[in-house]
């Protein structure tokens, strides 16, 4: 098997398929990650570097199967644990890859032949096949199902149109989508929490250090901040290269509705965690910082609300605490 690179001197044969009879079986011999992502960073410049739009397209199929190689690599690092971590250290290991490109090429992986089925019908965004996959493929289905099993707990609908019933919750914990696109939610999460919130509840958020002061600015609007968290990553860190750092925390910021009583109350602010099952939802959270912050904040029997439940997340951790506890969904 040929471990030749594929760089953008390289001429792509304008034939359709080069991608599969080429690339593909290419990039399947090999288990060397720094390998590949050289490849993948090679056909990313080749397809800027052709003009040739069908040229193009092969250079963006062969990339995602790259890609998803890089996935099942990483799939099979995490599920052997500790063992494996070190076979992928700098350069070009585990812990140079971001940690949403990893979660990317990981989904692509768990599809492997819906993905290679939508390259076959002529497909050539990645973000495109992704989206694809959360409207139809197994982890929409996985979703769909863990929800299901939730029965009335969960309310299917934007949360800015809920019908909740005012100062009624003692926790909001949720996950917003924190990119540039979505940041205006901030501001609409914390209107509906001052609305829903009991006097001295707590809304708990996960928030991008990118963004921070945003989304500071949008909550403090409503609520009375009060604190940051930190989530310490399990296993290595992700890499945000155009800031030069490598991230091992995700924030939580806690705002409440008015004072807070802290009476009795004793918590850590920098909080252990456990890799989440990403197979349910492509961002979904882990189950532990949920537990151990609504422990803390809610009464025995108290109310829950997740307005961006994802998978369930928050909604499982509150009931397994004996906790009354609602999430809100987008419909399919």
């Amino acid at each position: 098997m040929t471990t030749e690179l594929i760089l953008p001197s390289r001429e792509v044969p304008a034939v359709a398929g080069w991608w599969r009879d080429y690339v593909l079986p290419l990039v399947d011999g090999l288990d060397d990650l720094a390998a590949i992502q050289e490849h993948t960073r090679g056909l990313a410049a080749l397809q800027a570097y052709v003009k040739d739009r069908e040229q193009s397209a092969e250079a963006a199929k062969a990339r995602i199967v790259a890609e998803l190689r890089i996935g099942e690599l990483l799939g099979e690092a995490l599920d052997h644990g500790g063992d494996r971590r070190s076979e992928f250290k700098s350069p070009g290991g585990l812990e140079d890859i971001p940690r949403q490109d990893a979660d990317r090429f990981r989904l692509l992986a768990d599809n492997r032949d819906y993905v290679l089925e939508k390259l076959e019908g002529g497909e050539t965004s990645r973000k495109r096949i992704l989206e694809l996959i959360d409207l139809g493929g197994q982890p929409k289905k996985k979703r769909e199902e863990a929800l299901d099993a939730l029965g009335d707990s969960i309310i299917r609908t934007d949360f800015r149109e809920a019908d909740l019933p005012a100062a009624s919750f003692d926790l909001i914990f949720t996950d917003p989508p924190y990119d540039r696109d979505n940041l205006g939610l901030y501001d609409d999460l914390g209107r509906v929490a001052a609305r829903v919130l009991v006097p001295g509840g707590s809304l708990i958020a996960y928030v991008g250090a990118w963004c921070l002061w945003e989304t500071l600015d949008a909550l403090r609007r409503h609520l009375r901040y009060q604190w940051q968290f930190m989530i310490l990553h399990s296993g290595g860190s992700s890499r945000m290269f155009t800031r030069g750092i490598r991230v091992r925390y995700k924030p939580l910021l806690w705002f409440t509705k008015g004072p807070f009583n802290s009476d009795g109350v004793d918590m850590e602010d920098v909080i252990p965690s456990t890799p989440p099952d990403k197979t349910l939802h492509e961002w979904a959270q882990s189950e532990p910082e949920a537990a151990y912050l609504i422990d803390r904040l809610t009464p025995a029997g108290g109310a829950v609300l997740d307005p961006m439940c994802g998978s369930g997340t928050t909604i499982r951790a509150a009931e397994k605490m004996g906790r009354r506890a609602v999430g809100i969904e987008l419909p399919c």
